[in-house]
């Protein structure tokens, strides 16, 4: 489990339908065993059906702290982010995932924390469903992240 719990900071980012949500609810649970503080920030303001917020009361039972919009806002697409995000970019105790919506919406709302996230020790994981045309290879996958992020893809990785 050690590429698991080697940040303190992991941001789930790809394209809609890629599995991120999947992949963050379960590494926040698998965190939450190894009795971390856990907190799982769900910032999918792109795609309303794929929702971490909807893990609440599994969350809650696992001590796993979900950062979202208000429940008021649950069924509204709300750009607005919320305000704890600050506090797990600033303290240092707390593991947390941050479930990043697809396209350029999603890289617009991770943009806004960019000065602050680079300061942390966080690694950014490209979720890659192979099933997607979108993503169905690595090298369309590399160009589709390029595309939206204008970073560089420095290298892959592969977790077993």
């Amino acid at each position: 489990m050690g590429w698991i719990t080697e940040k303190r900071l992991t941001i789930m980012v790809g394209h809609y339908g890629s599995g991120k949500t999947e992949l963050a609810v379960n590494l926040a649970l698998m965190l939450a065993e190894k009795k971390k503080r856990v907190a799982l920030a769900d910032l999918d303001v792109v795609n309303p059906y794929f929702r971490s917020r909807e893990k609440g009361e599994l969350f809650e039972e696992k001590g796993i702290w979900l950062v979202a919009n208000s429940k008021a806002c649950a069924d509204a697409d709300v750009p607005s982010m919320p305000v704890e995000l600050n506090t797990l970019i600033q303290d240092e105790s707390i593991t947390s995932i941050w479930d990043v919506g697809g396209d350029m919406v999603g890289a617009k709302v991770l943009a806004r924390y960019q000065p602050q996230v680079i300061r942390q020790d966080y690694r950014m994981l490209f979720v890659l469903n192979a099933n997607r045309p979108q993503t169905a290879s690595v090298e369309i996958a590399k160009n589709y992240f390029r595309d939206r992020s204008g970073d560089r893809v420095a290298h892959r990785r592969n977790y077993k």
